[in-house]
């Protein structure tokens, strides 16, 4: 697919729409959201490392006026200004509706279930100004952000960004996230690993009426209220598991 087909999935008026929406061409008449998306779509489609420094010309040739006319040069400093400032609520909102048209067109195909996951990203405190730090230990100098994820039919449905201290407990960032595509998407199965240990996370999305899928530590606490028969005999093989027990 070029830039210019991706581009005609997201109409010029959803862009003022969300412009509009979002305030984020308040104090800006050059580079405007809309024509930041462009850009930024264009380098990361036809740059192998996208870049400030690729950007910049980019948006001085040919192709790129063809995408969206304009006259004049851009100097770097303009360009990392306006990013570091920009509200990227707008970018959200787009995406958001990326997303809803990819379900579209996934149709009857759309897989029934979400996976939910975190990842932590760190960084040398000198480089990065926000995030939080685990005291003690050899990553204290580090500044650390998680992200976590909603993935399901083949791409990112959901990111969610954590920075502060508390959300480096799974029971609250997966739960956070959790509730959050629940409330976009009720129906999906939701599944996640063991990061949940909390029992009051479970009951919060046991009360919500959120079915999940989730790993319980073999030592949780628990009482076996009633065992299922197997078809056959234990272990029940399949494709990549063995079960030896379906317990209530």
């Amino acid at each position: 697919m070029t830039v210019q087909q991706l581009l005609s999935l997201v109409p010029d008026r959803l862009l003022a729409g969300l412009a509009l929406e979002t305030g984020v061409d308040h104090y800006s008449k050059k580079l405007q959201g809309a024509v930041l998306f462009k850009l930024l779509l264009h380098c990361l489609l036809t740059h192998k490392d996208n870049s400030l420094r690729g950007m910049a010309p980019a948006y001085e040739s040919l192709v790129f006026r063809m995408l969206n006319p304009h006259q004049g040069s851009l100097a770097i400093s303009s360009l990392s200004e306006r990013l570091s400032t920009i509200n990227e609520a707008f970018f959200e909102r787009l995406y958001q509706h990326c997303v809803r048209l990819y379900r579209q067109h996934l149709g009857p195909r759309r897989a029934d279930w979400v996976l939910i996951d975190s990842t932590i990203v760190a960084l040398s405190a000198k480089l990065l100004h926000v995030g939080y730090r685990l005291r003690g230990g050899d990553a204290e100098h580090l500044r650390q952000l998680k992200f976590t994820i909603a993935y399901s039919n083949g791409i990112a449905e959901m990111v969610n960004f954590y920075s502060d201290q508390r959300h480096n407990s799974e029971n609250l960032a997966l739960r956070e996230t959790t509730l959050q595509q629940a409330r976009l998407d009720p129906f999906t199965i939701k599944i996640f690993d063991r990061g949940v240990t909390a029992r009051h996370t479970y009951d919060v999305l046991t009360e919500k009426g959120i079915v999940f899928v989730s790993m319980l530590h073999p030592r949780a606490k628990h009482d076996a209220i009633e065992s299922h028969p197997p078809a056959g005999r234990w272990p029940l093989l399949t494709g990549t598991l063995e079960i030896y027990s379906d317990v209530w």
